[in-house]
């Protein structure tokens, strides 16, 4: 049965990044909807409930993510082995 399949996807550890990915990038197109009024706050909270307390796996991949290319930029504003490197040529 198709529904056994599904159930089956949602429990692995694969179904469980795919849905954690489509609610954080649902997320961050729901927060660029203008003007502001027309945003639905309420979904927004409810998908930010669901990453927080049954998908965090993409939003911690990100996060970890974001902070190694920060502090990859951050060494290359300061390495002297990066002089020559542009910003642009990551």
């Amino acid at each position: 049965m198709k529904k056994d399949k599904a159930f089956e996807f949602v429990v692995s550890e694969r179904g469980q990044y795919i849905i954690s990915q489509a609610l954080c990038l649902g997320i961050d197109k729901l927060n660029e909807v203008q003007p502001d009024v027309m945003r639905e706050k309420s979904n927004i909270a409810d998908m930010e409930f669901l990453v927080e307390n049954m998908f965090p796996i993409f939003a911690a991949t990100r996060s970890i993510v974001k902070k190694s290319e920060e502090a990859f930029k951050e060494e290359l504003k300061t390495s002297p082995k990066y002089n020559n490197v542009k910003e642009s040529e990551l």
